[in-house]
């Protein structure tokens, strides 16, 4: 009986997991961080009709441009905060001039109905049309910010021994090397095309990649290349000869720098498998990221699946 095994890497580094982008996969290792973790706010930047739309508002134009000036003026730690993130007004503002611009059938109210919301990327709010728009775009803002005080100002993040920050930001080349360093590339890639939204957006990736967190784009595209075999099998499945859809394993990382998987990861794949072979679900679906221990290179999911094709 051939193994049908599915990959859904979580991402717990920065925020929620999202969904995998539903317009096609990712063009690059920023392209998936940004499509992952904030998906309406990168739709902006990739939509031609949405883009075009939001340069028509001078609200909006004038925001891209003070963004892009703070950024250019910053010379110390707490003035390359300042210019990163987003501030409350900024947020309200942005939202505001958003809700102005979004019409039935105009390239915003497009981009929601045929990509946002199919995406189930912010199936938790119960608005619509403007107001959920508004709501989106605030929970991508103030991720941002999120994960800009956690790589850029040491925040306490949600799992500190593993999401923390990788450097001291006391340290004399933390302020007067990277950051520095940092905010030259940020304003390098945003003086192409400076929107509202495109500093912090940036400031996000540049920081994820400094502190080694790009884990969101590992093993994409995951529908094209190791769940390609999978996915194919899906439509021809005969759902009537299982109990379950799919048996979901659930990560658990070692806690050892050199080991690549713990005994309870083992264990729970084994079980998987026993399950499979009683004809319990016609997929296994393995979970779990790069994870434990803090900067290990063994992704959780990945370990198991070449554990179960051993056995």
């Amino acid at each position: 009986m051939r193994l049908f095994i599915i990959y859904c890497f979580t991402l717990i580094l920065t925020l929620p997991l999202r969904a995998q982008k539903s317009d096609g996969f990712c063009a690059s290792v920023y392209q998936c961080v940004e499509s992952k973790n904030y998906y309406f706010t990168y739709l902006l930047q990739e939509k031609a009709d949405v883009d075009s739309l939001i340069a028509t508002n001078t609200i909006l134009r004038d925001m891209a441009d003070k963004k892009q000036n703070e950024l250019l003026k910053a010379g110390s730690v707490d003035e390359y905060l300042t210019a990163f993130k987003l501030s409350d007004e900024d947020i309200l503002k942005a939202g505001k001039a958003l809700t102005e611009l979004y019409r039935n059938g105009n390239a915003l109210e497009r981009m929601m109905t045929q990509l946002v919301m199919p995406s189930g990327h912010y199936l938790q709010y119960k608005e619509q049309g403007a107001a959920l728009m508004r709501k989106i775009w605030e929970q991508d803002a103030r991720g941002m910010n999120y994960a800009i005080d956690v790589y850029a100002a040491a925040h306490k993040p949600n799992y500190p021994k593993i999401d923390s920050i990788g450097f001291n930001i006391r340290s004399s080349e933390f302020q007067k090397e990277i950051l520095p360093i940092c905010k030259q590339n940020i304003e390098m890639w945003n003086r192409a095309h400076p929107a509202f939204y495109s500093v912090s957006l940036k400031a996000v990736c540049t920081l994820l990649d400094l502190n080694d967190r790009l884990q969101a784009a590992d093993f994409e595209p995951l529908g094209g290349i190791v769940n390609q075999a999978s996915y194919a099998q899906i439509p021809l499945t005969n759902w009537k000869n299982y109990p379950y859809s799919a048996i979901l394993v659930l990560g658990a990382g070692p806690d050892e720098p050199n080991v690549n998987i713990n005994p309870i990861g083992k264990m729970r794949a084994a079980y998987a498998a026993l399950l499979y072979r009683e004809h319990q679900a016609p997929f296994i679906i393995l979970s779990g990221g790069r994870v434990h221990p803090y900067h290990t290179p063994y992704n959780e999911a990945n370990e198991m699946k070449k554990y179960l094709m051993e056995i």
